[in-house]
């Protein structure tokens, strides 16, 4: 009888460039992001997640690593809505009612970003969506207007659209080279969430996919040190189910997470890597257990 498989599964190609698990690893993007992050910072690996919130589109993540490097942000960033200060790059978290403290909280997330990739052996890029929303007022020659947050703004005051495959690519291939000639041995990996962004369609979201399919595609054959990381297909094409999403039918499970953390780590480190990340996670685990006592002991 032949040989019956009910899925395709993807074997991980190990790196020929392994990490070792004291590299240091920054991401940035979807929130899918904030898995592996999590993940590798649970294993001890020095690790940065999204030190300036979620960013789901490849312009507005490109936006922020460029103002991190710049060190300054074009004042067209900046607005007040609902008694808050705020940043279109930022989160909400980093806003606030005082405007010299919210300018510090932005100040603090561009620095701390610009050092953990000054110092990063990989930056690794998690784009969500090809959609995006421009702030139409805010637009100028400066500041393309597209927000990394909408921060609940009324929707009449945004242009909804999708980023073409050269507008990603025409964003992205400068600021490769302007992060190599930085830091040559940065290694950029780039992955494209498996996160299914519903309110787009689901015509919509296949497009968007596609887009963003094709651009880092485009990006890793033109930018020598760059790469992709096969995140999306591991829960489409391989898992291929619904019992791998949450309850929300959209996001990954944490059953699909860790089945996406078990390839990149069978990916990017090697055997005895693998077993360092598992005894520091041990450790850390342990240092987080509080131990309930019944009583006094004798």
């Amino acid at each position: 009888m032949a040989d019956m498989r009910f899925r395709t599964e993807i074997t991980p190609s190990p790196s020929p460039i392994p990490l070792s698990p004291d590299s240091r690893v920054v991401m940035l993007g979807s929130c899918f992001t904030d898995n592996i992050g999590t993940r590798l910072a649970d294993s001890g690996v020095p690790v940065s997640a999204n030190v300036c919130g979620v960013l789901y589109n490849p312009a507005s993540i490109a936006e922020a690593v460029t103002t991190a490097l710049d060190g300054e942000w074009s004042g067209d960033l900046e607005f007040r809505h609902d008694a808050l200060y705020r940043n279109w790059l930022l989160s909400t978290k980093f806003a606030h009612a005082d405007a010299d403290t919210a300018r510090t909280l932005w100040h603090s997330a561009f620095a701390t970003l610009h050092k953990e990739i000054m110092c990063a052996d990989m930056l690794i890029i998690t784009f969500g969506t090809a959609w995006v929303f421009t702030h139409i007022a805010s637009a100028s020659s400066q500041y393309s207007g597209i927000v990394g947050n909408c921060h609940k703004v009324p929707a009449r005051e945004f242009q909804r659209r999708r980023l073409s495959v050269y507008e990603i690519t025409d964003l992205w291939r400068p600021l490769i080279a302007r992060l190599k000639r930085h830091s040559p041995e940065l290694r950029i990996v780039f992955t494209i969430s498996p996160i299914r962004h519903f309110k787009d369609g689901a015509h919509g979201n296949t497009l968007s996919k596609a887009t963003l399919h094709l651009a880092t595609d485009m990006l890793t054959c033109l930018c020598p040190g760059t790469e992709y990381f096969p995140a999306y297909e591991l829960l489409v094409d391989d898992l291929r189910d619904y019992r791998f999403y949450a309850a929300d039918m959209l996001h990954p499970s944490d059953v699909a997470a860790d089945y996406v953390w078990q390839h990149f780590t069978a990916t990017y480190f090697t055997t005895g890597g693998r077993a360092e990340l598992a005894r520091r996670a041990a450790a850390i685990r342990a240092s987080r257990h509080r131990p309930i006592t019944g009583g006094n002991s004798l």
